[in-house]
């Protein structure tokens, strides 16, 4: 089976860290730009393709496994964001 994760290091981290506060702000943005409802089904196309991205892989791909870590961040936020008006 093919490995399609990271090694974990201490750059891994680094770079986790910044793709979770990048998706933390992005969501932020959206949801203040285009509102809470829209922003999440943004995310939700968003999230929906870079996974769909992800699994048809069969290796480890950086570009495509940091995109589904930010747009799950994004997706997560989003989400919290219209939580927080019902």
């Amino acid at each position: 089976m093919a490995n399609k994760v990271p090694e974990v290091t201490v750059c891994f981290w680094i770079i986790k860290v910044l793709t979770t506060g990048m998706g933390e702000t992005a969501s932020g943005l959206l949801t203040r730009t285009l509102g809470p409802v829209p922003a999440v089904a943004l995310g939700g196309l968003a999230l929906a393709a870079s996974l769909t991205v992800q699994f048809a892989l069969h290796r480890y791909v950086a570009w495509a496994y940091r995109t589904a870590v930010v747009t799950v961040s994004v997706f997560k936020n989003d989400q919290r964001a219209v939580s927080d008006l019902i």
